[in-house]
């Protein structure tokens, strides 16, 4: 209010004071003039001089000093205005000194108005030196104005997030309106942290990782070699099955904080999404071995600290994790690129055993492709008949042929004869071995029903390989109880060859299944017997009919006794459950007898055939069979 009245009273001393000034010189000036030319007395002189001045002082108010105090009212009004405003304002000249400024930023800023008219902007300016700031206003000055965010620093030391306006009033000074938006930044900096930061682990997240992918400046990492580690929670999904989910985000939680731990400064770690992490190591160093070795150690530390950590409950739980490791220079291989290069060596780490560190190499890349394509052929091998059962003899003591197991191979039009090594693990990954699988058991039935008009091969034994993939399925037992329907033969004759995986991965399941299938007349064989971590308890519940020695057994009992003695205790324990006992893989006549030697009467192996074509199988039955009669 005082301001107010001083400046009303201002106003006043200036219309007084040029009134009088008006009078004073009209006075004279016409006084000056009857001198002159004398032609009247002096008071009419007087009187006259002074009407003249009333009509000059009407003439200047009414066409200038009436405009030129409304003028000043204007400005006085508005910088009234300007000062009681919440926003700040200052006046700036070229160099970037505050020539003016309001009450708003003084409060704002923490500066007394004396003190912030002896300063520069630069003393201020958080994000800009003297010299930007003056070649800033003198872009303004030449185009008008210009609007942008930065930071003022408080007189207490903290810095206040502004909006500025900036726009030239003439060719030296321009006029600023600042606008304090600290609460707005800390806000979009909550939303932002809410957006990209993973709530489990406090890592990032996959939002930012995908970000992060399209926003980073390839020469900003151009002094060294980058590399992307993609890791993978070998067993988490047991965990949190057993467990719960609040458990299993309690150990991710865990593992997060493991491994952030090994993390050099300035690189990131981001949670991708369930138990998958990925890690972004930037500027390693300019020679590719040497970075990669690097990264290698780096790689190998995380998965050392994943294996310390300690899970929560009375339940004791072995973790590990599988990384892939992929090298490259940013300019030349996109972060993309390395992601896909990652992800092929974590495919390779978790096929080899998991619990392991693999580095991208160019062989793996092929290799994945070659998978793809057959993966994707497989989904139409059936319906162009590529496929073809190859059936390799089995025998007994007499020479005399019982069987056959059969073997499947894909005969595709490109690749040639692909083995069943290399097809049956990516048929079992894209499941299309349950509909390979349920194709083979009803040539097999149809094989079998085929050779029942001879009496050569009426008795003939097939063996089939179940897949676990196909095993666990939930109609595998009708679909085999659908077949038997439609084929008549002796049930029996028809064996499915379990492995110890199949049989073992849910035993009371297992039992179950393998129960209804002996309900239905058909033979079982535990294949690969001793390779796995069968108990003897287990063994001893399972309803088979036949143990099959694996031929890792059988290839060195010439020169390592200690097979011969696992060869011995297999065939021991398979005729004390009353179950026959099959070698196979058997290639020599030293390996046939010495089997023999150890109650072993059913061979299989090269010694007696390789797995040949059908017609070719027949003939060796009618050779081998004949002789005996």
């Amino acid at each position: 209010m005082g301001a107010v009245l001083a400046r009303n009273q201002s106003t006043l001393n200036i219309q007084l004071r040029f009134v009088l000034v008006v009078l004073i010189t009209s006075f004279l000036c016409d006084l000056a003039l009857n001198e002159l030319l004398p032609t009247r007395s002096f008071q009419s002189q007087v009187l006259d001089a002074f009407l003249t001045g009333c009509f000059i002082l009407a003439g200047l108010w009414i066409f200038g000093l009436r405009a030129i105090l409304l003028l000043r009212k204007r400005v006085l009004d508005a910088e009234q205005a300007l000062n009681s405003s919440n926003d700040g304002y200052w006046i700036l000249d070229k160099k970037g000194t505050i020539v003016h400024v309001n009450d708003a930023y003084c409060e704002l800023i923490g500066y007394s108005r004396e003190q912030l008219l002896s300063m520069q902007i630069a003393d201020l300016e958080r994000r800009a030196t003297q010299e930007q700031i003056q070649q800033q206003i003198g872009r303004i000055l030449w185009s008008g104005d210009e609007r942008f965010e930065t930071q003022h620093r408080h007189a207490n030391g903290t810095w206040i997030d502004l909006e500025i306006t900036v726009t030239a009033i003439d060719n030296k000074h321009a006029v600023a309106y600042l606008r304090n938006i600290t609460l707005k930044k800390a806000a979009e900096k909550k939303i932002q942290q809410l957006a990209y930061t993973d709530s489990i682990t406090g890592l990032a997240n996959r939002n930012y990782f995908d970000k992060y992918l399209a926003e980073i400046d390839p020469f900003e990492i151009d002094q060294g070699f980058a590399a992307v580690l993609l890791l993978d929670l070998d067993n988490f999904k047991l965990f949190n099955d057993t467990r719960g989910h609040a458990e299993g985000d309690k150990l991710l939680h865990q593992v997060a904080s493991s491994f952030r731990g090994q993390l050099p400064a300035g690189n990131v770690a981001f949670r991708l999404g369930g138990d998958e992490f990925a890690i972004i190591l930037k500027d390693l160093n300019k020679d590719m071995n040497k970075a990669a070795d690097t990264a290698f150690e780096i790689a190998e530390k995380i998965r050392e600290s994943i294996e310390d950590v300690i899970t929560t409950g009375d339940i004791k739980f072995k973790l590990s994790a599988s990384i892939g490791i992929a090298i490259g220079k940013i300019h030349q291989d996109t972060l993309e690129n390395l992601l896909k290069k990652a992800d092929i060596a974590l495919y390779r780490a978790k096929g080899s055993g998991r619990n392991q560190c693999y580095l991208f190499k160019k062989h793996m890349q092929i290799e994945l492709e070659r998978k793809a394509r057959l993966e994707t052929d497989l989904q139409s091998a059936i319906a162009k008949y590529q496929f073809i059962p190859f059936l390799q003899p089995q025998y007994d003591d007499t020479q005399r042929v019982i069987g056959a197991e059969i073997l499947l191979r894909w005969a595709h039009p490109e690749l040639g004869f692909i083995r069943p090594v290399d097809f049956i693990p990516i048929a079992e990954d894209s499941r299309a071995i349950i509909e390979i699988g349920n194709w083979l058991l009803e040539y097999a039935c149809q094989q079998i029903l085929a050779w029942q008009s001879h009496p050569m091969t009426r008795d003939l034994q097939l063996a089939v390989n179940v897949s676990v993939v196909q095993f666990e399925h939930a109609t595998f037992v009708n679909t085999i109880e659908k077949l038997l329907g439609k084929y008549t033969f002796d049930h029996k004759l028809l064996t499915l060859e379990l492995t110890e995986s199949v049989a073992l991965s849910n035993i009371d399941k297992a039992i179950e299944k393998m129960n209804l299938l002996r309900q239905l007349g058909l033979s079982i064989s535990l294949d690969d017997f001793g390779t796995g971590h069968s108990s003897l308890s287990n063994i001893r519940n399972l309803p088979l009919n036949q143990l099959k020695i694996d031929k890792s057994f059988i290839n060195n009992m010439q020169k390592e006794p200690k097979d011969v003695a696992v060869a011995r205790c297999i065939v021991s324990i398979g005729r004390e459950l009353g179950m026959e006992v099959i070698a196979e893989g058997v290639e020599t006549e030293y390996q046939r007898a010495l089997l023999e030697s150890l109650g072993c009467y059913l061979f299989q192996g090269f010694l007696y055939s390789p797995p040949v074509p059908l017609a070719d199988f027949e003939t060796i039955v009618h050779e081998a069979n004949s002789q005996e009669a």
